[in-house]
């Protein structure tokens, strides 16, 4: 042999379970010496799985076994729910959702891999034979593979192109009446209403008592916390205030209110404390809300956090399209028991806790940007991460473009000092360009479904859709004292203007010259919901 082998430790993921199978003893893949540092022959030994687990066993067979989850497991039957989007499983139309591939098609598409052939050492060498039934690295991986197949469960073909490709079909957006019927005719349970913190109030839902039952008590969850600045996180408890009165402003029912981040796990324990106090033992928990608002995140979260071990324990897809959850789809919360500790739950020792959390699929509003873009549209607009805010300014007969999808213009003020900032909370793809308003018509002749104004992308999607229309006119006053602090209660955080675009973000506009009034013109594309808000509190505010 050209090069001294040694045998490596299998890694701490090797050491996870391996249902159904016999015991095994893996003997990992042979790496040239060189890439191992100095090291002894006598240190060249092979490493069982694990103590208990002495019993070698077939490489050909650990394969084929893995190759079989590979393939789809085959061998399994299909469940009745695809548990990522709740569709009810169906063999026939590929391109709905719960699509499975018919068994025989699978088992017709099974391959055996070859055996593997045994390794030895060089006698020359000095160095030990390879045991019997050793394994290859390539080998190990496809166990691997396999097994966190195995803690997974199967999707259907739409959830695995979502996962996979990003695209899943056209969007399916259910009547809002018959698939919250079920919790509406429930004679019980406790609604967690997910509203996304970067879009109030256009992710509210005011009609949800009239579609869950008017007797249900309904806590108001905002999500998404981790887009927004990070002192928002320390002062959260100044931005619950600003949420209140903002859903009491717009007449929305609740009974308590909650701020977390699902993407990071924030909050949810305070969140689950907060359940704790409204909810009846063994009573079910209904989170409900428009699309995209992070239904499904959440519920992945609570998973995450009660099963933080367990390879593919997460089951629920989650996608940039809208009504990616086509019917419901439930969790026994005797498997989040670990989400409740510290929360005064009223679990029990002997008796576990009872009941379910159901994850509804999103429900349908007009005015949200998801419902008039498409998948590429939607990758621009879309906010993985921390929103750090664009700068813009904007004074007399100047406007500000977001994209092509809106535009505000200032079409007078009382001052002319210094320009007005326009901070715009939106996508870091979806760049604001300000502009003379005189130059509005020639910019959208020439660079509208471009680079400068998209989305949309491309002449044809900015022709379908169709020709900024005016939806707001604001007259705004900015009050401040001869300090250039807010003058008094009354008063407070009039030196701010917020309007929010409903799924693209929202946007400041700030002046730093007392009694500054301005009137502004709004103008966006049809279907997309603009509205003027109370700004949220900052630091000093």
């Amino acid at each position: 042999m050209a090069a001294p082998y040694r045998l490596l430790r299998p890694t701490a993921t090797c050491l996870q379970r391996f249902p159904s199978r016999p015991p095994l003893l893996l003997h990992c893949s042979l790496l040239p010496l060189a890439s191992l540092g100095r090291a002894t022959q006598s240190s060249y030994r092979p490493y069982p799985l694990a103590a208990s687990l002495s019993q070698p066993f077939s490489s050909s067979a650990v394969c084929a076994h893995a190759a079989s989850n590979a393939n789809g497991d085959a061998d399994d039957a299909i469940p009745a729910r695809c548990p990522g989007c709740g569709a009810r499983s169906q063999t026939v139309s590929p391109d709905r959702p719960g699509y499975y591939q018919p068994k025989l098609a699978k088992e017709a598409k099974k391959t055996t891999p070859p055996p593997s052939s045994v390794h030895s050492f060089d006698t020359g060498s000095g160095l030990p034979r390879m045991p019997e039934g050793a394994i290859t690295m390539a080998e190990a991986r496809q166990i691997l593979r396999a097994m966190r197949k195995q803690g997974s469960k199967k999707v259907c073909r739409r959830c695995h192109h979502l996962k996979t490709r990003s695209t899943g079909g056209d969007p399916v957006y259910p009547d809002p009446a018959t698939l919250l019927a079920p919790v509406k005719t429930s004679p019980s349970g406790l609604v967690l209403n997910l509203i996304d913190i970067m879009n109030i109030p256009g992710s509210f839902v005011s009609n949800l008592p009239t579609l869950v039952g008017p007797d249900k008590k309904i806590i108001v969850v905002a999500n998404k916390l981790d887009l927004l600045q990070p002192h928002y996180f320390n002062d959260r408890h100044l931005v619950r205030e600003w949420l209140i009165r903002e859903l009491r402003q717009r007449n929305i029912k609740f009974d308590d209110v909650a701020l977390i981040s699902s993407a990071r796990s924030q909050g949810i324990q305070e969140l689950m404390e907060v359940v704790e106090e409204h909810r009846s033992p063994n009573e079910d928990i209904f989170v409900v809300g428009l699309t995209s608002v992070g239904k499904t995140q959440f519920v992945n979260a609570l998973q995450q956090i009660a099963h933080p071990n367990t390879m593919g324990a997460v089951s629920g897809t989650t996608s940039l399209q809208p009504g990616t959850t086509v019917e419901t789809v439930s969790v026994p919360l005797s498997q989040l028991e670990k989400c409740f500790e510290g929360a005064g739950s009223r679990l029990g020792p002997q008796t576990g806790l009872g009941g379910h959390i159901h994850d509804t699929p999103g429900l349908l509003k007009h005015g949200q940007a998801a419902h008039i873009l498409n998948e590429q549209e939607m990758k621009m607009i879309s906010m993985p991460k921390r929103v750090s805010p664009q700068l813009c300014p904007l004074n007399k007969g100047r406007s500000v473009f977001l994209g092509g999808l809106a535009r505000i213009e200032l079409v007078s003020r009382s001052v002319h000092q210094r320009d007005l900032k326009v901070l715009a909370y939106v996508s870091s793809k979806l760049r604001p360009h300000p502009c003379q308003t005189a130059n509005v018509p020639r910019l959208l002749e020439g660079h509208l479904g471009r680079k400068l104004l998209s989305p949309p992308i491309g002449a044809d999607r900015a022709s379908r859709l169709g020709e900024m229309k005016q939806v707001l006119d604001i007259e705004h006053k900015f009050v401040f004292s001869k300090g250039g602090t807010v003058e008094d209660e009354s008063a407070k955080a009039k030196g701010y203007l917020e309007l929010s675009f409903a799924g693209l973000g929202y946007v400041t506009i700030e002046s730093d010259v007392p009694n500054d009034a301005v009137r502004l013109i709004v103008y966006a594309v049809d279907g997309l919901q603009v509205d003027q808000r109370s700004p949220m509190p900052r630091p000093g505010m």
